[in-house]
């Protein structure tokens, strides 16, 4: 869903609003080295390396729109 939000031809920063707002709130909790206690995983640590936060043009775009509302 990131990727297509970047071709997205209507421009709907909602959905990318939406996806990295969920992302801070979502997360597995992984086994560190046979430790007793969990360490959590959230999915912002699995999409940092997406191509998205190369897109300035597209974050100043959504950014303007998300202070508008």
């Amino acid at each position: 869903m990131i990727t297509e939000s970047l071709n997205d031809r209507h421009e709907d920063y909602k959905i990318i609003n939406a996806i990295l707002t969920a992302s801070h709130n979502i997360y597995c909790k992984k086994d560190e080295h046979n430790k007793p206690v969990l360490k959590k995983k959230y999915l912002t640590d699995l999409i940092n390396s997406h191509g998205i936060w190369k897109e300035v043009s597209k974050w100043k775009y959504w950014i303007s729109k998300v202070i508008d509302d």
